[in-house]
């Protein structure tokens, strides 16, 4: 059996912090793509798709094919009935290298933290 776990991360205005809380989890069979994306919908029914910015994934090539459906089926019929999709970016197969390696190399470039 499969689990997937449904996280939201947004901007608390009350804490001015950026905050990750856990949504739901579902739990299901098959893991082909086009399921992935069934049960993510139906994980977060009732919350709407026209914010979401990213979706965090662990690399395999499941994940991907679910990107390109999920992108088929909520983004582009965003566009066509004339409501604004959400600007997306991808990290790539794993958000936290990506992040990782660009704070380091941000970190290099400004000697951060500053020698004293």
């Amino acid at each position: 059996m499969e689990r997937l776990n449904l996280h939201v991360r947004f901007f608390d205005s009350k804490t001015r912090l950026i905050t990750t809380s856990y949504f739901n989890s579902v739990f299901f069979e098959q893991s082909k793509a086009q399921d992935l994306l069934e049960h993510f919908k139906h994980g977060f029914s009732g919350m709407s798709f026209n914010n979401m910015i990213q979706v965090s994934m662990d690399g395999t090539n499941v994940n991907w094919n679910f990107l390109k459906k999920l992108e088929e089926e909520l983004v582009i019929p965003l566009s066509e009935d004339n409501t604004e999709p959400p600007g997306r970016f991808e990290l790539g197969s794993c958000g936290l290298h990506v992040v990782h390696g660009a704070f380091r190399s941000a970190q290099d470039v400004h000697q951060y933290p500053p020698n004293d």
